[in-house]
């Protein structure tokens, strides 16, 4: 490799750092999902953390995950957990801006969704027969008893390969929204990733209202997570 090229090459990743690192995550209060690796770069906040266990349906269960899932997530036979990044502080978002046009979801928290983006629901029907759904912390607006009812906030403008500007310097989670295909981001690489929920057999209640994640309503709750690594280009 010439000094020429070596030095072209150091330039760009220099660009390219700066460029995600100067980027801040948007104004509002809301909740994204945890990734293995922890929450996302922060920039004057901190993220708390949330965790939901699921008790799903207990006979020929057939809960499921992809065969990669960087998420927080624990899928086994008897139930599901999960954990979440949750921004409730609004103390500097003066100098945020809004969440930017897209096909893309993230989780509610507080009395309104972001700027742009639009209200919805997905109820999960668990397991009624010694049911043992556990929470802890903070974790998006919802319903937290026997069964599951998280709210979302979901962007449907927008040009899902035109890619958006959001902080890459640590591994985040966004959630599809209208198709498995995943939101493109600004010096990301994306990987599709998804979760299979089999809720309770008789009497299922489950249900989908206004914006909400690909996947729900598709074989119980099957739900499509977008994971985002920073582009290793050298």
């Amino acid at each position: 490799m010439s000094s020429w090229t070596a030095t072209l090459r150091f330039l760009i990743l220099v660009y390219i750092l700066e460029e995600s690192g100067s980027t801040t995550w948007p104004a509002g209060s809301y909740g994204l999902p945890r990734a293995k690796s922890g929450c996302p770069h922060t920039d004057g906040f901190e993220w708390l953390i949330g965790l939901r266990y699921q008790d799903t349906e207990n006979t020929a269960s057939s809960n499921d995950r992809s065969n990669e899932l960087h998420l927080d997530a624990q899928v086994n036979r008897g139930g599901i957990s999960r954990g979440f990044c949750m921004k409730t502080s609004k103390s500097s978002d003066d100098r945020r801006s809004s969440w930017p046009p897209g096909k893309y979801c993230i989780y509610k928290k507080g009395e309104t969704c972001p700027l742009k983006l639009l209200p919805g629901e997905v109820k999960w029907d668990d397991e009624n027969k010694n049911n043992q759904n556990k929470k802890t912390a903070t974790l998006p607006d919802g319903v937290y008893d026997a069964d599951t009812i998280i709210k979302y906030c979901c962007s449907n403008s927008g040009d899902v390969n035109v890619p958006i500007s959001l902080p890459t310097l640590k591994p985040f989670f966004l959630l599809a929204y209208g198709s498995p295909q995943c939101q493109q981001v600004k010096w990301a690489v994306t990987s599709n990733e998804w979760i299979r929920f089999d809720t309770e057999d008789r009497g299922n209640s489950d249900h989908e209202r206004g914006a909400y994640p690909y996947g729900a309503g598709i074989k119980d709750h099957n739900i499509t997570y977008c994971y985002y690594q920073g582009d290793r280009l050298f």
